[in-house]
């Protein structure tokens, strides 16, 4: 009998960007409906990847991802990023920097082919205030030091990675941006081969615009783009709560703007990544990452699960309904053609979930969980310049924005978008070193397992969910060694994300604005997040990785916990 990688590759659905998949041809390529059976290879072949997940028993705890790229990636050698962005292979906008422009200020000079909406009326004007707001800031910062507000060409020449953190004018995300700003962006790495840039919408009232331009002239870190923010665009209630609840309004077409603007503006930058703001990141690690992957032009980086989507999902009312989750593509093809649950007499019926493929959801691949991706140079540029991802934006904020909203899956649309790239994708899955913040009593030992849920060491390359504080502590503990925990501090700093008895309880006290906490009594986790018997899984997010779930110590892999709970997921 001839091995599986030896027999020929069942044809993938072609189904153009935005629509759904033609049932009939779907189950005519697999009338059997056993969708891992049929495609698993072919989508493992079209997607590469490289894990850099590390061991999770008997072997060396203390290597990063950065090492384990040395090992899986031994011809990609590290080198210093100055010298190799000599080689210029994109031409640079002829109006890249007028007299004193500034990144920040040439964000609003936004193309036709570009606008979503009517232009400012008072564009230039605030394009002046942002100029003088940034030279300002710069002035009183040490000469050569990057920041979003430097000048396009100094950022293009200088830096190895840029990040854009879409945030909110008032709280909470002013509060994350003070507690960001003292916290991981002290580090030495930001300002010289790494700038971070806040996203924000240039269309906001007057008022918060004012406080923003006071802001930029403070810390010369804020991107004030021309688009609206998501809630500003749609205004409708959602359809899968029957009309009753606005949706999430997640930055989802400001974020777009961002990597419109990062491409045209910095095409040498090697890498552009998106974080969360209550995301903190390990710089240290971040860059050294980011110089040994320099070898691969066509690069996605991030904690790499698999889904399909439901492009336009009219009975939910949601553009790119995401369905058929799965830690990894054998789990997402088996929940893809699954049913979950029994049907409802009435409309909505949270408990039941009809399989993905009869829905029109595209089959799945890979994307990036939504605290922290990084795109390369050329993998961004494509996505910001391909026109069909294009139409695809202008359409969801169309017409039909309110009844197909888009305003959540950012995540799951950003993979959705590079499943149609013409060229070879290597995802770089690095989902071991990307977690949620909690603290523990033992959680010198909890550090170094793989759990979503756990505190961070310097073998952490993104801390997740600082909702409520957590900052300082995460920045100190990311320089440290694995075992150096430090409970106590942990506690104060991030007081409410703390595991007691196996539950996140709650220390409200603790979580101040100061460390970019809301000081609620209660933390709100978001609804796609894991849950408690998920987080103490002992292998990364991966396919087949088996770990500790309810039932006294049962292993169960990634695909029974997603079988059971198909509506949730990782963020």
């Amino acid at each position: 009998m001839a091995h599986p990688r030896d027999r020929p590759l069942r044809e993938l659905p072609n189904v153009p960007m935005g629509e759904n998949v033609n049932v009939s041809l779907l189950l005519a390529l697999c009338p059997n409906r056993d969708y891992k059976g049929c495609f698993s290879q072919a989508l493992s072949r079209r997607y590469p990847s490289v894990d850099l997940n590390g061991p999770m028993r008997g072997e060396d705890f203390s290597l990063d991802a950065a090492a384990h790229a040395q090992r899986k990636l031994p011809k990609c050698a590290a080198f210093d990023h100055r010298t190799s962005t000599s080689e210029r292979t994109v031409a640079l906008p002829a109006d890249i920097d007028g007299p004193g422009e500034s990144f920040t200020s040439s964000a609003l000079r936004g193309t036709t082919s570009t606008r979503l909406v009517a232009p400012l009326a008072d564009s230039d004007l605030l394009r002046t205030r942002l100029r003088e707001a940034s030279a300002g800031a710069l002035t009183r910062l040490p000469r050569g030091t990057l920041r979003c507000g430097s000048s396009s060409r100094s950022l293009d020449d200088g830096l190895l990675i840029l990040l854009g953190l879409p945030t909110t004018a008032l709280s909470p995300g002013s509060g994350r941006r003070d507690a960001a700003r003292t916290s991981w962006m002290a580090h030495a790495a930001y300002g010289r081969s790494v700038a971070a840039c806040f996203l924000l919408s240039a269309h906001g009232p007057a008022d918060e615009t004012a406080a923003l331009i006071a802001e930029q002239g403070a810390h010369a870190d804020l991107l004030l783009l021309d688009v609206p923010e998501t809630r500003a665009l749609i205004t409708a209630k959602t359809a899968y709560s029957n009309f009753t609840r606005l949706g999430r309004g997640m930055p989802t077409f400001k974020q777009y703007a961002f990597f419109q603007h990062a491409a045209r503006m910095l095409p040498h930058v090697p890498y552009v990544g998106k974080i969360d703001d209550d995301t903190a990141p390990n710089l240290a690690l971040l860059v050294a990452l980011g110089a040994q992957l320099r070898c691969k032009e066509h690069l996605f980086i991030g904690a790499i699960n698999w889904a399909g989507v439901v492009p336009q999902a009219r009975s939910t009312g949601v553009r790119n309904d995401r369905c058929g989750f799965g830690w990894g593509v054998g789990a997402a093809l088996v929940n893809y053609g699954a049913t979950f649950g029994k049907p409802c007499s009435s409309f909505p019926c949270p408990s039941y979930f009809p399989p993905c493929d009869k829905l029109g959801a595209v089959p799945p691949f890979p994307y990036g969980t939504g605290a922290a991706y990084v795109f390369s140079a050329a993998t961004l540029r494509w996505v910001a310049t391909d026109a069909a991802v294009i139409n695809w934006v202008r359409q969801a904020a169309g017409p039909t924005r309110d009844a197909i909203q888009w305003q959540k899956f950012e995540d799951t649309s950003t993979g959705y978008w590079l499943s149609y790239a013409p060229f070879t994708i290597l995802y770089v899955n690095v989902g071991r070193w990307v977690h949620d913040f909690v603290c523990h009593k033992n959680g010198a030992l909890k550090a170094k397992g793989g759990g979503l849920y756990r505190p961070p060491c310097n073998l952490t390359l993104f801390v997740h969910n600082l909702k409520h504080g957590g900052f300082h502590y995460a920045s100190h503990a990311m320089g440290q060694g694995a075992t150096l925990y430090d409970h106590e501090q942990c506690a104060r700093d991030g007081g409410t994300r703390i595991r007691r008895r196996g539950r996140l309880s709650s220390n409200h006290e603790e979580a101040y604005k100061s460390r970019g906490g809301l000081g609620r009594k209660r933390p709100r986790l978001e609804a796609a997040s894991l849950p408690a018997s998920a987080a103490e899984a002992t292998t990364p997010l991966a396919e087949g990785g088996s770990g500790r779930g309810r039932g006294r110590g049962r292993r169960r892999t990634g695909a029974d916990w997603a079988r059971r709970n198909p509506h949730k997921s990782a963020t």
